[in-house]
């Protein structure tokens, strides 16, 4: 089973079932992923809280932006595409960005 960290208020999101899609670099741990697999979110700061999801769709994307178009911005648990940005920014750069592309990970909670 795929392991995924979250800060504590994506987390929350998830759990409380308004956000339903994460995004992330379609990088080596991604790629794996395929439909009905089961993933581990893990709650930061301490990861003792967990929460099981099983995946439901996967999309791929070149960047960020194509992704952002692709989902409602709430499904992203945001209020706002500018909130979304500054936090991808604050975690991924444009070079793996560039370099691996993104993916769309839609998910229902176990």
């Amino acid at each position: 089973m795929l392991k995924m960290h979250l800060d504590s208020e994506v987390f929350d999101l998830i759990k409380a079932g308004l956000k339903t899609v994460e995004l992330r670099i379609n990088d080596a741990k991604r790629q794996r992923l395929k439909i009905s697999d089961e993933v581990c979110f893990l709650k930061r700061p301490d990861n003792m809280e967990q929460l099981k999801v099983e995946v439901t769709g996967l999309q791929y994307f070149k960047d960020f932006e194509a992704a952002f178009s692709a989902y409602e911005v709430k499904a992203l648990g945001y209020d706002t595409l500018d909130a979304i940005r500054q936090t991808i920014r604050g975690i991924y750069s444009v070079e793996e960005e560039k370099a691996l592309g993104v993916v769309g990970i839609g998910f229902e909670k176990l």
